[in-house]
């Protein structure tokens, strides 16, 4: 029986490629203790879009759609991770600033990586690795 991490179709551009630095990545671990990284994995072919309830607000996040047991985010030399409790799931972004340039040319900066955690729909957890000062910045909710 092919392991999830065999499932998933691979991604043939390098992180370059998809405008993404390569020292900013995220790592699956899956419950059947297969793994992926975002080196050869797009998060498009392992999430789907879903509203949740951000404390007074909301948000669309891209929640993983397979069994996670554990998501490690890493910038810089920054990491953290997220080890998955019963009925939770998991999020990942890059938080990235567009500026439009007087030309008609933008330019994008890589502002650091956002990992996420939520249960019922709503985030318990989100987690902000800084680029500006390296800086790792968490909230939690009840």
């Amino acid at each position: 029986m092919k392991l999830l991490a065999e499932k998933i179709k691979k991604e043939k551009r390098s992180l370059e490629q998809r405008g993404l630095p390569s020292h900013s990545f995220f790592d699956c671990h899956f419950k059947d203790e297969s793994k992926r990284t975002e080196h050869d994995t797009n998060w498009s072919e392992i999430s789907e879009e879903k509203i949740v309830k951000f404390g007074d607000s909301f948000k669309i996040v891209k929640i993983c759609n397979l069994p996670l047991k554990k998501l490690k985010v890493s910038h810089r030399e920054k990491s953290f991770e997220i080890e998955l409790k019963e009925g939770e799931e998991v999020y990942q972004a890059v938080k990235s600033q567009t500026f439009f340039l007087s030309n008609g040319k933008n330019k994008t900066r890589i502002m650091g990586r956002i990992i996420g955690r939520v249960k019922d729909d709503k985030v318990i957890e989100e987690i902000f690795i800084n680029d500006l000062d390296g800086e790792i910045i968490g909230i939690k909710y009840g």
